[in-house]
C-alpha cells in the first residue's frame, strides 16, 4: 500500500500497490485513511510531505 502523508501528519492519499479482494481492499484503504503518522523530517528539521510503502498481510 502506497500512502502519502502531509507535513502535518495527516494521510492524503492511499492505493493499493497489488489486487486483492474488493471487501479487503476497501477495508485496508479505510483503516490507512484513519491512521495519524509522525511526518517525515527534512534535513534542517522542518516537517515535509512524504510518500510510504506500507506492507499489509490481509
Amino acid at each position: 500500500m502506497e500512502v502519502r502523508v502531509d507535513e502535518t501528519g495527516a494521510v492524503i492519499s492511499v492505493r493499493l500497490l497489488v489486487k486483492v479482494q474488493p471487501e479487503c481492499a476497501e477495508s485496508a484503504l479505510n483503516a490507512a485513511r484513519a491512521c495519524r503518522f509522525s511526518p517525515a523530517l527534512a534535513a534542517d528539521g522542518q516537517p515535509v510531505a512524504s510518500t510510504l510503502a506500507i506492507a499489509v498481510e490481509l
